[in-house]
């Protein structure tokens, strides 16, 4: 999956290691970013954000369902 500066499985997997979870999402964002994901990623992504009370993040996912 994509280069370093586009977010890593490899640190993504690290992040979680320590259990730095905003830092985990923070990869698998970038991933999926430049990859192709489905709807259902997205989605993913949106709970886990509302869970872990990121507000901010949880609106920017919700602004690709309306896109």
């Amino acid at each position: 999956m994509a280069g370093e500066e586009r977010g890593s499985e490899k640190r993504y997997r690290e992040w979680l290691d320590y259990n730095v979870l905003e830092l985990a999402l923070d990869e698998l964002e970038m991933l999926g970013e430049v990859n192709a994901v489905q709807h259902a990623f997205w989605e993913s992504m949106l709970s886990a954000a509302v869970e872990m009370k990121l507000t901010d993040r949880a609106e920017r996912y919700r602004e690709r369902f309306s896109d």
